[in-house]
């Protein structure tokens, strides 16, 4: 089978990239020849990821805090030299509940995380993806 080389050389950002959707991303995004870094909140993820995919780099991080966004960009600058696609990737499911069982602080968690997070990532890529090639958000 010929491999898709279409992304040679791309430098990608997954937040939530240590499992599920946000891997199988990062796997295809490598089989097409990006440099690919992701981000997560589960360390032990993470290294498993990075074991599978040999080249993967990767930080933990929390995308709903800001401090930690910031940090993942400085760690992602170092590593790839500059970013061309982000793909906002990390979301929560939130708690599930009956309504007067829910208690704030989880619905909260779910807004910073699935909002506030999507919002800080794309405000802190942007700078690196106008000096990108062909920059790019999902």
């Amino acid at each position: 089978m010929l491999k898709d080389t279409s992304l040679n050389g791309k430098r990608v950002l997954i937040t939530a990239g240590a499992s599920g959707i946000g891997l199988v991303t990062a796997r295809g995004f490598i089989e097409a020849g990006a440099r690919v870094f992701i981000c997560d909140v589960n360390a032990e993820a993470l290294k498993l990821a990075q074991a599978a995919l040999p080249g993967l780099q990767g930080c933990v991080a929390d995308v709903a805090d800001e401090a930690q966004v910031q940090a993942m960009f400085t760690k992602l600058d170092a590593a790839l030299g500059g970013l061309d696609v982000l793909i906002n990737n990390a979301g929560i499911a939130g708690p599930t509940a009956l309504i007067g069982d829910l208690k704030r602080e989880d619905i909260l968690r779910t807004i910073e995380v699935n909002v506030v997070g999507q919002f800080l990532c794309a405000k802190h890529a942007v700078g690196h993806l106008r000096q990108g090639r062909g920059p790019c958000i999902l």
